[in-house]
């Protein structure tokens, strides 16, 4: 047979368990457990709106920040007069009269100018 200590230990373990059970079913049957779950979810719910609020304002910061900054190109024209001050020629043609005056001109400045002489400009007749 089973020892008295053995009995009495099977004994209280059947009412702890008695007990406890009793205990779990009174709190879900006050609805203890439904309220601590709804307040948990609720909290979780809260969280979850303070994220997406704070998110939302850091959304709008950005846009306003990036508007701030953005590029805009502008096409800006602008008007330069030139004023010729030295007119040269180039690739023109003298008539014999230009070529004799340039002649003279020449002559009369490597006269005033010791140096190599340069050669006479010919006459438009001759360059073509």
């Amino acid at each position: 047979m089973l020892g008295p200590y053995v009995l009495l230990g099977a004994v209280a373990a059947a009412a702890v368990v008695s007990a406890s059970s009793f205990w779990a079913g009174r709190e879900w049957e006050r609805g203890e457990v439904a309220q601590r779950d709804l307040a948990a979810t609720q909290a979780t719910a809260r969280t979850a709106i303070l994220r997406a609020d704070k998110a939302d304002r850091s959304a709008e910061e950005f846009e306003k920040r990036r508007a701030a900054v953005e590029v805009r190109y502008q096409n800006i024209e602008t008007e330069v007069e030139h004023v010729v001050t030295r007119i040269e020629y180039r690739n023109l043609c003298f008539d014999d009269d230009g070529v004799r005056l340039l002649n003279s001109a020449l002559a009369a400045a490597l006269a005033a100018t010791p140096g190599k002489p340069a050669s006479a400009v010919r006459p438009a007749s001759a360059t073509r």
